[in-house]
């Protein structure tokens, strides 16, 4: 898939680095390449592997120290299905009013024609995303055997990006691909099949969840700000969360509204969030190196190392000491 031509600029530096480093990167032909952030401007890696001619893989884990804007021309038409592992992310679509955007634990569909894409990586935050790239023709077979209701909103949703809550199933498939235990012709298969795994979960999991507009419909626009600042509240307290009757307090919203209303907004209980959210830190310090299994347990409020450890394996399909031997 060499049709995809970047161009790759910072708009405070003429020659950077890592624009030239990224222009090699996305130019360059074969199953699999990386390019390495350099460590005096950042930290992390871009991955692009072709495990099939008309499929592409891309994982990009990085944090830049300066921003630096990215721009993508397309040349022809393919689809993206993207997942955010890291810290939300937002493009701009050359003659589209609308960006494309998502947060942390969301993943999105979208086509694309040709065209530019424009992308600002912030200073000093954590992208962690896996895109997966295909021709249109790739996704007729998919299309045949979905159900009808899942047709329904892919029609409705072909000029309008739209958002989900990564499932589960999802995440299993997610972490079988980014921790890929086979090399050469059988890495190529094995995650060509979890791609077309992963693509069908997909169509049949996230495309059927119920519309937000449904799901708040009996939420005023009040309500539904209360929900958003339960939310602020509980993601800058996540070691010491406040009991629910304080939260709903602090939000002036009663118990009863609160849990419905923050299941319908978030797609989880009130409970679900904190459990997640406490998973996502204990994925950072374990990153660290620095931390042992058993300190970050304690830190996230576990007394017990095995409960904390069957918590993290539900949430990215890895033990917590697999995980921080893969990363050291």
């Amino acid at each position: 898939m060499a049709d995809t031509i970047y161009n790759v600029t910072n708009r405070q530096e003429e020659e950077c680095r890592v624009c030239t480093g990224l222009a090699d990167f996305y130019r360059r032909a074969g199953f699999e390449s990386e390019f390495y952030i350099p460590p005096e401007l950042g930290d992390g890696y871009y991955r692009r592997i072709s495990p099939g001619g008309l499929l592409e893989i891309f994982i990009c884990n990085n944090m830049f120290y300066s921003p630096f804007h990215v721009e993508a021309k397309a040349g022809q038409a393919s689809y993206g299905l993207g997942f955010c592992l890291g810290e939300g992310m937002q493009w701009d679509l050359q003659g589209v009013r609308q960006s494309l955007r998502f947060d942390t634990d969301e993943c999105f569909v979208a086509g694309s024609e040709e065209g530019k894409k424009y992308f600002t990586y912030a200073a000093g935050k954590k992208y962690y995303t896996l895109c997966i790239k295909t021709k249109p023709g790739r996704l007729q077979a998919f299309w045949d055997s979905l159900p009808p209701e899942a047709i329904r909103l892919c029609l409705a949703y072909k000029q309008d990006f739209k958002h989900w809550q990564i499932s589960p199933s999802l995440k299993i498939a997610l972490q079988q691909i980014l921790n890929c235990p086979y090399q050469g012709a059988l890495k190529a298969l094995y995650l060509e099949g979890k791609v077309l795994e992963l693509t069908t979960l997909y169509f049949t999991e996230t495309l059927l969840q119920k519309d937000s507009n449904s799901r708040t419909e009996n939420l005023s626009a009040s309500d539904i700000s209360s929900l958003y600042k339960a939310k602020e509240i509980l993601d800058h307290s996540i070691a010491a969360p406040p009991s629910l009757a304080k939260l709903a307090q602090m939000v002036c919203l009663n118990q009863f509204k609160l849990k419905t209303g923050f299941k319908s907004i978030f797609d989880r209980p009130v409970y679900a969030y904190v459990l997640d959210k406490r998973m996502e830190a204990a994925r950072l310090f374990l990153e660290e190196k620095k931390m042992q299994v058993s300190e970050v347990a304690d830190m996230m409020g576990y007394s017990n190392v095995s409960h904390f450890g069957r918590a993290f394996r539900k949430k990215y399909g890895v033990n917590p000491g697999q995980y921080k031997r893969k990363d050291t």
